[in-house]
Parts: structure tokens; C-alpha cells; sequence
């Protein structure tokens, strides 16, 4: 039989680990041998809260070097994007639109690797309703009545 197994340390640098499965057959239990490397993989988002239609920064750091990662919000319209590339450092910084007409509430950034093997990372932003007015329209219906400026010269 085929076992698929997704190794994810949560602490950085390469990580070892024996898989153990048991069976009725002589030589049991059978054990695999495992390795990955892990990451102290850290994802920002500025601003956390805005309305549809903001476009958002999206810093990461402590991701492998040199590597393609794919984006995506956890909820919403926004297609995958990507693929961004990491620096030497791991690093990387990319603009992320939420749509105008996007759905409104929490929602995580996601980041993973195109290809290979990384444990998701993710940040919190808050889509919030619209709110703006033109100020002299507020303060019309606030005080009910015309506006007029008046100055001296």
C-alpha cells in the first residue's frame, strides 16, 4: 500500500523523524525514515483592516531563498496569485489587491510554495464595509441644513 505523509516542523532547521506502521506480516513494525526542513516563517499584511478595493503590502521573511510561493486569500474572489520569488534572504514584499466588490469580514492571507513541500503560512486582515462620505454631504445630515462658507478679506 501507498502512505503519503506531510512532514512539517515547527521549528527551523532540518528535522528528522521515523515513521512507524504496524502490520500482521513477519518484520513488523515496518519504519521510514523522514527529513524536512523547517521554517521560522513569518507573514505580514498593512494595513490589517480595510474596505473592498484596498491594495494591501504582504511582507514575508524566514521562507527558503530563492523560492516561488503562491498567494491566495482564505475567502473572497481574489484568484491565486503569484508565483512571487523569495530573495537570498528568504524575504519577499508584493502588493495584494482585495476587489472593489469583494465579500466583507476576516480573511487570511495564505502563502505556500508552488512546488515541494511547505507548511502553509498565514496573516489576519479584516475587509471592513465602506464607510466614506463626502464631508460636506455628512455635515448636511448632521445639522439638516445648506452649507455656506464664509470669508473675510
Amino acid at each position: 500500500c501507498t502512505v503519503t505523509v506531510l512532514f512539517a516542523p515547527t521549528a527551523e532547521g532540518t528535522k528528522a523523524a521515523v515513521l512507524q506502521v504496524a502490520d500482521d506480516f513477519t518484520g513488523s513494525p515496518r519504519l521510514a525514515r523522514l527529513t524536512g526542513a523547517g521554517s521560522e516563517a513569518v507573514l505580514t499584511i498593512e494595513p490589517t483592516i480595510g474596505p473592498p478595493g484596498i491594495v494591501v503590502i504582504a511582507e514575508g521573511a524566514g521562507f527558503p531563498p530563492d523560492t516561488d510561493l503562491v498567494l491566495r486569500w482564505s475567502q473572497g474572489i481574489t484568484p491565486v496569485m503569484g508565483p512571487v520569488r523569495t530573495d537570498a534572504s528568504g524575504a519577499f514584499r508584493v502588493q495584494v489587491l482585495v476587489f472593489h466588490k469583494d465579500r466583507t469580514g476576516p480573511r487570511d492571507l495564505i502563502v505556500e510554495a508552488a512546488q515541494g513541500r511547505l507548511a502553509p503560512t498565514t496573516a489576519r486582515m479584516f475587509v471592513s464595509t465602506p464607510t466614506m462620505v463626502a464631508p460636506n454631504l455628512l455635515l448636511r445630515r448632521l445639522l439638516g441644513l445648506p452649507i455656506t462658507f464664509l470669508t473675510r478679506g
